[in-house]
């Protein structure tokens, strides 16, 4: 299946996400835990952290992530 970009949450996952995406030569984005003021349109999804034993929203703008993509 075809990879169109690499998604993380914020913060932790970055290094990794860019490792993974350099390896298949596409873009990343990170999901980040507090939607900014800024942020008109987007993705939201719940997200469980198993180090911090809680849900968290995480949320990516529709400006860096197209209908259709596969990530």
């Amino acid at each position: 299946r075809k990879i169109d970009k690499i998604i993380t949450a914020e913060s932790s996952g970055i290094m990794i996400a860019q490792a993974i995406a350099g390896h298949f030569g596409v873009p990343f984005i990170y999901a980040k835990k507090k939607k900014p003021l800024t942020m008109k349109e987007f993705y939201a999804a719940s997200s469980y952290s198993f180090t911090k034993e809680e849900s968290t929203t995480l949320y990516v703008s529709k400006e860096v992530l197209l209908p259709r993509e596969r990530v």
